[in-house]
């Protein structure tokens, strides 16, 4: 196994392949390209997430200045509470139960407009109709 290794690698190197290096250039406009999508990911999710779940270790009710450190009491209380299991039930029969029939549901639509059949037209004319409707409208 070795010795196949040392083989390829060994002709490749006799080919003259190189590894490419990122050129700087090319790094800057890919990242001037991804910062305006960047920026507001992370004003409105990154620090909201940070900052809740720093919250989440304190006493802190959101009203007065004191803020009190607790570490994982706040986890350990929610755990023993009875009513948190049924509430993480539900939502997770909730997640479940709106997620996949979604995920199927868009498949099988996605799968009847991709087809080549008689019936295709008909599909696409049922759910791009109401999309195009009111453009045509307002024109």
């Amino acid at each position: 196994m070795t010795e196949k290794m040392e083989r390829k690698r060994t002709i490749s190197e006799r080919r003259g392949k190189k590894e490419a290096k990122p050129d700087t250039r090319e790094t800057i406009t890919g990242i001037a390209f991804i910062l305006p999508a960047l920026v507001p990911l992370i004003i409105f999710w990154m620090i909201p997430i940070l900052c809740s779940g720093a919250i989440s270790f304190t006493d802190w009710d959101m009203m007065s200045e004191e803020i009190h450190f607790v570490g994982f009491r706040n986890f350990t209380s929610l755990l023993k509470n009875a009513k948190f299991g049924e509430a993480f039930w539900n939502t997770l029969v909730f997640a479940v139960g709106s997620t996949v029939p979604t995920i199927i549901l868009g498949m099988l639509i996605a799968l009847a407009m991709n087809g080549t059949g008689k019936a295709t037209g008909i599909y696409r004319t049922v759910i791009f109709a109401p999309y195009i409707t009111p453009m045509v409208a307002v024109s």
